[in-house]
């Protein structure tokens, strides 16, 4: 998803889940961890109803590229079934 100043162009890029909780998770570059948590936090809603949370000590993003061996790689290094019905396209893993 991309954050959009007031003229449309694109502020910052980050990966966004929503949880059936209602939380919502939002992965960002850490070189823009403070850029992106001061855009976010000045345009919560004024009600306090959204609260921003930091992970940045606790979880870590792990891109691999959409490559044809992605899969493969996955299956590899990591615990868990990474086949398409189980882990389909645009899927976010958090553990």
């Amino acid at each position: 998803s991309y954050l959009l100043n007031h003229h449309g162009n694109v502020k910052a890029e980050a990966t966004i889940e929503n949880f059936p909780d209602g939380r919502v998770w939002y992965g960002l570059a850490a070189a823009a961890e403070y850029h992106d948590r001061d855009w976010l936090a000045a345009h919560l809603p004024k009600d306090g109803i959204i609260t921003l949370k930091s992970h940045i000590d606790e979880y870590s993003i792990l891109l691999i590229g959409c490559g044809l061996k992605a899969r493969a790689l996955l299956s590899g290094v990591a615990r868990g079934d990474w086949l398409v019905a189980a882990f389909p396209w645009l899927s976010v893993c958090v553990r």
